[in-house]
């Protein structure tokens, strides 16, 4: 990943006629632009972090070079997992190719606790010399000395040594940061980020807000509060998903879901969510139903890795296949499940479709509704509950 940004300077004074003009670059999704300052904030347990480790996959991904701090996560047992779990979004996990180029990416994320200002220059250093294109800071408070504090112009003793470092190497830092407790129903979405007359809103060209959807439990929202790059973009969503990582377990990550337009920043902060609908499954688990059915009525008992991965290439999230397969009441062998585990339709959904156990399923059968003379689309319907319109 090529570096972008303007060319350093010695802090002289220059006449603005002597000085190119140039565009604005972004290192992610026209949203987070190069050799600047973005903020994303928001609440406890929402998944901030999620975003961190979901953007320096990306940029890894990419063969750009990444430096993580998370003050408060073990390397281990937090950070190393969920970058794997982010990669193996990307990438896959059943290819060989895959696992090296996880390994690469992994290679290309360093790790650190650096505490500021005191740190600054062994940051400074490091930027250059690995030729840097993304710094994440999660969150900030824990990274702040003695006597600086992100609610007043002390932080700004932090902020400008890094808008300069991030001006001159084209640098991209993110910086994650817990909104405030309190944020008024009417205020804008700025007002749940401290300090936001003189500190770290003032120093970011990009802020966000970020949380759960209050609609939607598995989905998250990255919401503009302040832009001064660019046009405002819309929300962007995402769904989280998991993977089961080798020797870890289940792990969650970010997927790239789509635009969101319009979308109210300020119901990110709302102190309750909307309930849950009771009744028939959300047109995604329908949808993700029908594809695992009709999946296994044509391949048989299959491997749930493989089930998975052939899911993600369809669009599908595992959160969505899994609750799918719950309402499909999918057998499970071992029933305990884990990589080796084996999905196949129970005995009643097959019966229903004319399969025969002892004989391979055939693309007729899955179709068709042999013997039964119910087609899928209706047997499906009828096992989710509804009344003849799958997708209603």
């Amino acid at each position: 990943m090529s570096r972008i940004g303007p060319p350093p300077d010695d802090d002289a004074p220059q006449f603005a006629g002597d000085i190119d003009p140039q565009q604005v670059v972004f290192l992610w999704n026209d949203r987070v632009p190069r050799g600047m300052i973005t903020v994303v904030a928001g609440r406890p347990d929402q998944g901030k972090g999620l975003f961190a480790v979901y953007l320096a996959a990306q940029v890894a991904a990419a063969g750009g070079k990444v430096l993580y701090s998370a003050t408060e996560d073990s390397h281990s047992l937090m950070t190393v997992p969920r970058l794997r779990s982010a990669l193996e979004g990307i990438f896959g996990n059943e290819d060989p190719e895959a696992a090296k180029q996880i390994e690469e990416a992994l290679d290309r994320v360093l790790l650190w606790r650096l505490m500021l200002p005191q740190q600054h220059a062994d940051l400074e250093a490091l930027v250059e010399e690995e030729e840097l294109d993304l710094v994440i800071i999660d969150p900030l408070a824990s990274h702040l000395g003695k006597g600086i504090s992100r609610h007043s112009d002390t932080i700004r003793v932090v902020l400008n040594p890094i808008a300069k470092l991030c001006e001159k190497t084209g640098l991209t830092v993110l910086v994650i940061e817990h909104a405030l407790k309190r944020v008024p129903k009417s205020g804008h979405p700025l007002d749940a980020i401290g300090g936001s007359g003189s500190g770290l809103p003032a120093a970011s060209r990009a802020a966000y807000v970020f949380g759960r959807d209050p609609d939607s439990p598995d989905r998250r929202i990255l919401c503009p509060a302040k832009f001064n790059v660019g046009p405002l973009p819309k929300a962007w969503a995402f769904e989280i998903d998991t993977i089961v990582v080798e020797g870890v377990g289940e792990i969650p990550f970010l997927t790239d879901d789509d635009e969101v337009d319009p979308f109210d920043p300020m119901s990110l902060f709302a102190s309750k969510l909307q309930p849950r609908p009771v009744g028939r499954p959300s047109d995604k688990r329908s949808a993700a139903a029908e594809w695992v059915t009709t999946y296994l009525a044509k391949n048989g008992p299959t491997k749930a890795t493989t089930i998975t991965e052939d899911a993600r290439q369809n669009g599908m999230s595992v959160k969505t296949l899994r609750r799918a397969a719950e309402d499909m009441e999918i057998v499970k062998t071992p029933p305990g499940g884990g990589r080796n585990c084996v999905w196949d339709l129970p005995k009643d959904v097959k019966e229903m479709m004319g399969i025969d156990d002892e004989e391979e399923a055939s693309d007729d059968v899955a179709d068709e509704g042999v013997d039964s003379g119910i087609s899928l689309e209706d047997g499906l319907d009828a096992l989710l509950g509804g009344d003849g319109d799958v997708d209603a």
